[in-house]
């Protein structure tokens, strides 16, 4: 299974992003991409910024504003 999902499997390249800049926003309820497979991505793109909030994976439209503002941060940021 996977060498299956290995094409799609966000941590097949996640390696190659140590070195840019990277932020991940996160729900701690995600009943879809759980809190675990997240801190996977995370750790294999060298612990950068990450942000989470208190939602489901759907829930997580209650954070598109406060979401959209830590995107505008980030690429505004050098």
């Amino acid at each position: 299974m996977k060498e299956i999902i290995a094409p799609v499997d966000p941590l097949t390249c996640a390696g190659q992003l140590k070195d840019r800049k990277v932020l991940i926003i996160a729900g701690k309820r995600d009943d879809v991409v759980p809190p675990k497979a997240t801190e996977a991505l995370w750790a294999a793109t060298g612990k950068q910024t990450i942000i989470w909030y208190d939602c489901t994976h759907v829930g997580a439209a209650l954070y598109v504003v406060p979401a959209f503002n830590h995107l505008t941060d980030h690429f505004r940021a050098d």
